[in-house]
C-alpha cells in the first residue's frame, strides 16, 4: 500500500489527476475508496500505448508489485465490507491478474453468500455492486456509503 500512496502523490503533483478531496477520503482509510482510486489510476495507464510495458516485466509476467498492491487493496475492501477474507488460496492474486490482463472481472465477496462487485479498469464506474444478489443489507449499506464519498470526489 505504501507504493500506492506514493503513486497517488505522484499523480497529484505531476498531473493533477487526484484532487485534494480524494486524498482527504483516502486518509480516512475507506478501503473501497482506496480500491476505486487505484483502479482509476490503472485505468489511466490502460489507455496509454505502453500499458503492456506498464504491467509486464522482462519475463513477460505481471509485475509483482502491481499484483500485490491490487490484491491487498481488494482484500482490504473485502474485509471492510464483509468482515471476512476469502479462504480460497490466491483468490485475490488471481482476481487481480484477471483485472490487469482483461480489464475487469467479477469479484465474489467473502461473506459466504452471493454478494459480488464488478471491477473494471476500462471505464467508470470502476466498482459496481450487484444489489440483486447482496447477501446482507449491511454490505450494500457500507458500499453505498463509500460510493457517496467517491461521487463527492468526482462531482
Amino acid at each position: 500500500m505504501k507504493r500506492f500512496f506514493k503513486i497517488l502523490n505522484f499523480y497529484k503533483k505531476a498531473a493533477g489527476v487526484v484532487p485534494d478531496a480524494a486524498l482527504k477520503y483516502i486518509e480516512e482509510a475507506d478501503p473501497v475508496i482506496i480500491l476505486n482510486s487505484y483502479l482509476e489510476l490503472l485505468g489511466e495507464e490502460a489507455k496509454k500505448e505502453n500499458y503492456y510495458d506498464f504491467i509486464y516485466n522482462e519475463k513477460e509476467e505481471i509485475k509483482e508489485d502491481l499484483l500485490e498492491d491490487l490484491s491487498k487493496s481488494i482484500q482490504s475492501a473485502d474485509l471492510y465490507l464483509t468482515g471476512k477474507e476469502s479462504r480460497t488460496h490466491n483468490y485475490y492474486k488471481d482476481l487481480s491478474k484477471k483485472i490487469l490482463e482483461e480489464g475487469g472481472e467479477e469479484w465474489y465477496l467473502a461473506d459466504g453468500g452471493y454478494s459480488r462487485i464488478y471491477i473494471s479498469i476500462i471505464e467508470p464506474p470502476f466498482l459496481r455492486f450487484d444489489y440483486g444478489l447482496a447477501s446482507s443489507p449491511n454490505i450494500s449499506a457500507k458500499f453505498d456509503n463509500s460510493l457517496k464519498k467517491i461521487k463527492a470526489i468526482h462531482f
